[in-house]
């Protein structure tokens, strides 16, 4: 028996109707799709506010470095990903599509662990909260970049 039951138990009825073309481009409008390179500009915006407040408070120059590392080694794979995904290879087909988008992947994991390695072989005394923090920030943007989304074109989101 299948999963999903017998298919002559589904009725024509119970699927939702299509929707016309007036609606489709009305629901695209009240939900613009989010550029890649906003989210980045919100994850350096917010990183750069989070290494301010940590030189603020802190006035060490070892906190703020640690801090700005933690930011990088996730703000930075993640522009070489937009900037991979947002060349124009993506437009000849979906294979090419899917196969740029796991290799753009792959370089943002590479480079994600090079740049950890990289940060805590650079600095001797480590901060690890602050470093961990600018980490945790950064990954958690993409939230926070899709609940301050800019506003439609037409004003309709609102």
């Amino acid at each position: 028996m299948p999963i999903l039951g017998n298919v002559e138990e589904l009725e024509f009825d119970d699927f939702p109707e299509p929707l016309t073309p007036r609606q489709a481009q009305n629901l695209r409008l009240k939900s613009p799709t989010i550029s890649l390179w906003w989210v980045i500009a919100v994850q350096l915006g917010l990183g750069a506010a989070y290494v301010l407040l940590v030189g603020l408070i802190g006035q060490r120059e070892l906190w703020v470095v640690s801090a700005a590392c933690g930011v990088g080694v996730v703000w930075v794979p993640a522009l070489v990903f937009v900037a991979v995904i947002s060349s124009g290879s993506v437009q000849r087909g979906v294979h090419s599509a899917v196969l740029v988008f796991f290799v753009g992947e792959l370089v943002k994991l590479i480079l994600s662990v090079a740049l950890i390695f990289l940060s805590i072989w650079w600095l001797e005394n480590f901060m690890w909260q602050l470093f961990l923090g600018g980490m945790l920030l950064s990954l958690k943007v993409y939230w926070v970049a899709l609940v301050i989304r800019p506003k439609s074109r037409l004003g309709l989101n609102k």
